[in-house]
Formats: C-alpha cells, sequence, structure tokens
C-alpha cells in the first residue's frame, strides 16, 4: 500500500517538475526573492542613517534643554521605530502606517494625523518583502498546480490507469497533496536560498538564534498557507470536469482572498466604524478652550516671566492645566476611535486567508500593530513615572512656586540638571507568549479550513470515482 501510494506521489512529483509551469515559477520566485532582499538591503541602510540622524538630534536637543527642568520636561518628543533587520521577512507594514507617537511630561499617545486624512492606521501599503511574495505569487502557484490535478487526469486519460493501482483512495488524495506541496515548497526554499545570497553583508550581522527561529517559522507558517492552497487547489480540481472551470474557482478564490477582501475592507470599516474628522475635533478643542478662558478668574493670563511668585501665576497654571485636560481628553477619544475604527477593519479581513497569512507573520515577528499597540500602552506608563520625577526634581528646588503649568516655565523650576537623571523610554518587544498565541489562532483557522476542504474532496472524489467506474463497466 506504501509503495503504491509512493508511486503515485512519485508520478505527480515527476510531472510537476516536468511542467513549463515549474520552469517559470521558479525562475520568477528566484527573481522576487532576490530582488526583494537587494530592495531590502537598500531601504535599511537608507533608513537607518535617516534614524541615526534623528535621534542624535533629538538627544542634542535634549542636552540644550537641560538648562531647564520645566523647558526639558514640556518638551514635546517623537518617538519613532527604529528599522528592523528582519524586515526582508516581513516589513508588517510599518512604513506606511503610524511609526511615531508624541509624548512630553504631560502627554502620551499623540498620533501624526494631518487635516482632511481619516485615520492614519488604514493607510497602509505593500512592499516586496518575502511575505509579500509568499501571500500573493506562490499563493498563486500553488493554485495553478493543483487547479487540473484530477480533472486534467481524467481529460488525458491517466486517472483510470492510476485508480487500476490497489490504492485506498485516501492514500491517493494524501499523495496527491503532498506532491503538490513538496514541489510548492521546492520553489519556496529555492526562493529563500537566492534571497538569503542577495543580502549579501548584510547576513553575516543578522544570523542569528534569533533570526534563526524567525526563518524556521516564517517556513512553517508559509507551508500552512501553501497546503491551504493546494487542497482548494484539488477541491476545485474535483468539483468539475473542465480545466477551465476549475481555473476559473481557482483565480475567484485567489482574487478574493489577496486582492478584493484585503482592499474592500478599508471602505467597509469607515462605514460600520465611522470615526470624526480632525478638523471638527479641533474646533471642538477650541471652542471648549475659548469659554474656560472667558470664565476663567481675572488675572488668569497675567504673566512676569522674572517673577515665579507672582501671585497670578498660580491661576494661569490652573487655566493652562484645565486647556491641557480638555485638549488631552478630546484628542485621546479621538486617537482611541481611530484605533477601534483599525482593529475592526482588521477583524473584517480574516476573512482572507492571505491577510491570516500576514497577521501570523506579523505576530512570529512582534511587529506592525502589535508594536504600536506594546509601546502605545508602554508610553501610557512611561509618562507617569516621567512625571514623577519631574515633580520630584521641581519639589527639591525651593525657587520654584510648584505651579504647574504643562505649556510654560514661569512657575515650575528652571535649574539645569544632570541629563542622565532622566528617565528614558525603552522599547520592549511584544511578549512571546501573546505571540505565539496569535501564531496558534492562525493555524487552527488554517487546519479548518484545510480539514473542511479535504473532505469535500474526499466526497466529492468517491462521487466522481464511482461514477467513472461505472461508466468503464
Amino acid at each position: 500500500m506504501i509503495c503504491d501510494s509512493l508511486i503515485v506521489y512519485r508520478h505527480e512529483v515527476s510531472r510537476l517538475l516536468r511542467s513549463l509551469r515549474f520552469r517559470v515559477s521558479f525562475v520568477l520566485i528566484v527573481l522576487l526573492f532576490a530582488g526583494g532582499s537587494r530592495l531590502f538591503v537598500s531601504l535599511y541602510m537608507e533608513q537607518q542613517a535617516t534614524y541615526k540622524q534623528l535621534v542624535e538630534d533629538e538627544e542634542q536637543k535634549e542636552r540644550e534643554l537641560s538648562d531647564n527642568l520645566t523647558n526639558f520636561a514640556n518638551h514635546l518628543r517623537i518617538f519613532r521605530y527604529s528599522p528592523r533587520t528582519d524586515g526582508f521577512l516581513y516589513g508588517c507594514k510599518e512604513e506606511e502606517m503610524v511609526n511615531s507617537i508624541q509624548y512630553n511630561v504631560w502627554n502620551a499617545g499623540r498620533l501624526e494625523v494631518e487635516q482632511g486624512m481619516l485615520n492614519p492606521l488604514l493607510d497602509t501599503k505593500s512592499s516586496v518583502d518575502w511575505t509579500f511574495i509568499v501571500s500573493i505569487f506562490i499563493s498563486f502557484i500553488a493554485l495553478l498546480f493543483s487547479y487540473d490535478s484530477i480533472c486534467g487526469e481524467k481529460r488525458d486519460k491517466v486517472l483510470g490507469y492510476l485508480l487500476s493501482y490497489p490504492i485506498s483512495r485516501r492514500n491517493y488524495w494524501i499523495s496527491k497533496i503532498f506532491s503538490h506541496i513538496s514541489v510548492v515548497m521546492l520553489l519556496l526554499l529555492g526562493g529563500i536560498f537566492v534571497g538569503l545570497l542577495a543580502l549579501g553583508d548584510m547576513l553575516p550581522s543578522i544570523y542569528t538564534p534569533s533570526f534563526i527561529y524567525k526563518l524556521l517559522g516564517f517556513i512553517g507558517i508559509s507551508l500552512l498557507l501553501i497546503t491551504l492552497c493546494v487542497c482548494f487547489g484539488l477541491f476545485a480540481s474535483v468539483m468539475t470536469r473542465h480545466s477551465n472551470v476549475s481555473l476559473l474557482i481557482c483565480v475567484s478564490f485567489w482574487l478574493f482572498g489577496t486582492i478584493i477582501i484585503p482592499n474592500s475592507a478599508t471602505f467597509w470599516g469607515y462605514t460600520l466604524y465611522p470615526t470624526p474628522l480632525l478638523r471638527d475635533i479641533a474646533q471642538e478643542v477650541e471652542a471648549k478652550e475659548s469659554q474656560l478662558t472667558k470664565e476663567a478668574p481675572p488675572g488668569s493670563m497675567a504673566q512676569q516671566s522674572e517673577n515665579p511668585f507672582y501671585p497670578y501665576h498660580e491661576r494661569r497654571a490652573i487655566l493652562w492645566m484645565k486647556k491641557k485636560e480638555v485638549r488631552e481628553k478630546s484628542y485621546r477619544d479621538y486617537y482611541e476611535c481611530l484605533i477601534r475604527q483599525f482593529e475592526g477593519v482588521r477583524r473584517l479581513t480574516l476573512l482572507s486567508p492571505t491577510v491570516q497569512y500576514e497577521r501570523a507573520m506579523e505576530a512570529l515577528l512582534g511587529g506592525g500593530h502589535l508594536r504600536f499597540q506594546q509601546n502605545w500602552r508602554d508610553l501610557q506608563a512611561f509618562q507617569l513615572t516621567f512625571l514623577a520625577w519631574f515633580k520630584q526634581k521641581d519639589a527639591e528646588d525651593p525657587e520654584s512656586p510648584h505651579w504647574y503649568n504643562p505649556y510654560e516655565d514661569v512657575s515650575t523650576s528652571r535649574k539645569s540638571f544632570d541629563i542622565k537623571e532622566a528617565p528614558r523610554y525603552q522599547e520592549r518587544s511584544v511578549p512571546l507568549e501573546e505571540r505565539l498565541a496569535l501564531i496558534g489562532l492562525y493555524a487552527d483557522h488554517v487546519f479548518l479550513y484545510r480539514l473542511t476542504g479535504m473532505g469535500r474532496v474526499s466526497l466529492i472524489g468517491k462521487v466522481r470515482c464511482a461514477m467513472i467506474e461505472m461508466i468503464s463497466r
């Protein structure tokens, strides 16, 4: 029985390897992996130089502000993502989506949103990384190899010959599935080998145990997507007698999974999860601040910068603090609304197997929205630590009246301090258990899809084989 299964397996692998589809696909995949790797190297070098310069400029600015404690605390900082060395596996669309968050001692969590722009989190595009190649090209190639596996053999009068072997239908399907998966995985591994070579001098610097685990994870997650596409291709091949109809079914499945669902989800997100415009929020905040100014006690706008203990400075600090709270609450609610909309769109796109594959890669690398969420939460906690440090330093200054003003230095400490004493935000990676849980969820979904597809293939296959036997009699 095993030998008969191996005969079917070898026959199918040999047929695929000799086909023109395989040769063209191999050349295409090799070129794509090599080009994607070289493109990543050039972009990474440029991004790394830009990021390094921005960090140096920010550090220089903070050293200059260390002469005045209050100005240092009120200074609006920008946290930027550092370029990832594993971005050639999957860029997680971090270059296009929000990759910087503004914060200071009074607030953490301001996104860069332009007037008229609805949601910057939804402004995502794909780069030519390895995940893009697998989700778009290799998934289509897996369907292209398997769409006529059954109906093509029937057309070429080969199916009856294969069924003459003493092999169970279950082993026949398993041999078919494994043969197609083996050939497509051969394409993937060939592309990975060429892609690694194309990294050139960068490869030794990133060759670490962590990189090996990520590369193996990439192969394993890609295997799940390839298996799903192969099973669907065989399912389409069994459903119809004609190869052109089977090809139409596979192309429709691929278009819905890779083009239609991901690109239409933004429309449905704006429809199902509406968000206000930024200009409306700005107008609302301006109106509330104007009302606070009108209701403020007399002298709240008075100022004598050379006299910190000027009595009206306390009223001024209270007024500016109220304005800060109004602005912070309004914009925080707005940003949370944008995040809820984005997460709703992400749930809609989970209908696509290729999107689930990208989410699994995002979880494997700890990038994309997972990275954004981690830094968003951590910056909230850091802001409280930063504020406590500032109040402690201000309390140590006898020349400060300790009237906290979030925008000016007229009523808090202006003393210089050692820049090394100031707390600094350090990015943390997404917890491993959270990433593994998301990968496991993706694997469960693919397993259910594959199990359903194999069950349908087996059922339809039994019916078709019975019909062939009846016709042959």
